[in-house]
C-alpha cells in the first residue's frame, strides 16, 4: 500500500509510516524490517516526496527494526539525511536503544541525532531545538 501524497499528513508505504505533527515529522517503521542499501534508498524517497521540499526535524520510531547493514547505516548518516534538522531514534527495546547508540557514535551522520527510550522524551528534545530563547 503506497498512498504517498506530497499533501497528505499522513502517508502510509512498504517500509514505514510518515505524519507530520508540530512541524515534526513522525516515521515508524513497519514490523520486521530488514533495513538494506537499497530499502534505506526507498525510505529516504518516500521521506523527501512527504517532506515536498521542506526541511524538518523527524523522530524515527526504530523499534520494529530486525536488522540493518553497514551500507545502509552509512547511507542514512550522509546522503539520507538531506533535509532534516535533526534526529530523535526512539526505541522501546534494549538492544535497538543499542544499535542507535551505535549509529550515532560510529556511522557520525550529517544531521544532530540522539537516542531515546520513549516518543515523548524524544518530542521534548526536538522541541527544546525550536524554541526561541
Amino acid at each position: 500500500m503506497n498512498n504517498l501524497s506530497e499533501n497528505s499528513p499522513f502517508i502510509v508505504t512498504e517500509y514505514a509510516v510518515y505524519s507530520k505533527k508540530n512541524s515534526i515529522v513522525y516515521i515508524t517503521f513497519k514490523k520486521n524490517l530488514i533495513l538494506n542499501l537499497d530499502t534505506a534508498k526507498k525510505i529516504v524517497r518516500d521521506r523527501l516526496k512527504f517532506q515536498a521540499d521542506t526541511t524538518y526535524p523527524v523522530i524515527c520510531d526504530v523499534t520494529a527494526i530486525r536488522s540493518i547493514d553497514e551500507n545502509a547505516r552509512m547511507y542514512l548518516a550522509s546522503i539520507g539525511s538531506h533535509q532534516l534538522t535533526a534526529v530523535a531514534l526512539v526505541s522501546l527495546t534494549p538492544t535497538l536503544y543499542e544499535m542507535g547508540t551505535y549509529y550515532k557514535e560510529f556511522d557520525t551522520p550529517k544531521s544532530p541525532t540522539e537516542v531515546f527510550s520513549s516518543i515523548e522524551a524524544a518530542e521534548e528534545y526536538m522541541n527544546g531545538l525550536t524554541r526561541k530563547p
